[in-house]
């Protein structure tokens, strides 16, 4: 089933301090159902509630991968971890 979504944003829900690894894992999966293939996926938290995004990280939707890592904003999200299947740098700019 191909997803609906070009774009994805999820801010200050997905805290690795209030959910498991696996429900973070989850979360994962059904954003990546909801996404269309090459759908691109913001992750982010905003601690400060002074800057709309801090830290984060942007993740492309990819067939039969799930996710790659695209590029960080500061250090990257804390649950960029469960979004790819392996840890990557992001791609050059």
């Amino acid at each position: 089933m191909t997803g609906f979504a070009d774009v994805v944003r999820r801010a200050n829900v997905i805290r690795p301090d209030r959910l498991s690894a696996g429900e973070i894992r989850r979360i994962a999966g059904n954003v990546r159902s909801s996404s269309r293939d090459g759908a691109v996926v913001l992750v982010c938290r905003d601690k400060t509630r002074v800057c709309p995004v801090q830290e984060g990280s942007f993740f492309i939707a990819v067939p039969g991968v799930g996710f790659e890592l695209e590029e960080r904003i500061g250090p990257g999200s804390e649950a960029e971890r469960h979004f790819v299947s392996r840890q990557q740098s992001p791609s050059p700019s």
